[in-house]
């Protein structure tokens, strides 16, 4: 009897001569109890438009079970003509599901162009020979950024500093604060 619903769908194929296509499906059946899941092949030989169809199958419960949600786990190995498989398509009581082989190989969050590189970062454009911090000022300011503890021009025709000639503007930015004043 078919399963309730299939959730995901894993495909892979096996290093070997000839090649094999190991199919995993992951369900779920509506009662404890069930037992002995498979996929079962709908056709006997792959059809021309490269789709395998398999049906997920197990044996309902023969006694008494929970009325529950349940998980389960089937599983096929594919041996013919594992070549022309564009994918798998797994059907269920309520749902069915397409899986797609992949072209590559092993599926990547990789972008376009980054197959090449050793290492990954999560740096910026220019950012990649920054050295790192060091204290609470960067070393090498990248392109487009400035430094925030510059000294900025004096405002026209403003002789002394608004703050007192011992202010230093450095030290208040990085010294910590606290609500009630300073430490």
């Amino acid at each position: 009897m078919r399963v309730f619903s299939v959730k995901t769908v894993k495909l892979a194929i096996l290093k070997s001569n000839p090649p094999m296509l190991s199919i995993v499906a992951h369900g779920q059946v509506t009662s404890t109890g069930w037992r002995n899941p498979n996929l079962v092949p709908l056709e006997k030989k792959l059809s021309p438009d490269g789709i395998l169809d398999v049906e997920f199958v197990a044996d309902p419960p023969k006694g008494i079970s929970l009325p529950v949600l349940t998980d389960i786990v089937g599983d096929l190995i594919w041996e013919g003509d594992v070549d022309r498989v564009v994918g798998v398509r797994v059907v269920a009581k309520t749902i069915d599901i397409t899986e797609l082989m992949s072209p590559a190989g092993d599926v990547t969050t990789l972008a376009l162009g980054e197959e090449s590189f050793g290492s990954f970062t999560t740096l910026a454009l220019g950012e990649e020979d920054s050295g790192g911090l060091t204290g609470p000022i960067l070393e090498k300011w990248t392109i487009g950024e400035t430094n925030p503890f510059a000294d900025v021009q004096k405002p026209f025709m403003r002789e002394k500093e608004p703050f007192g000639e011992d202010f230093n503007r450095i030290e208040a930015l990085v010294r910590p604060r606290s609500p009630f004043g300073r430490r």
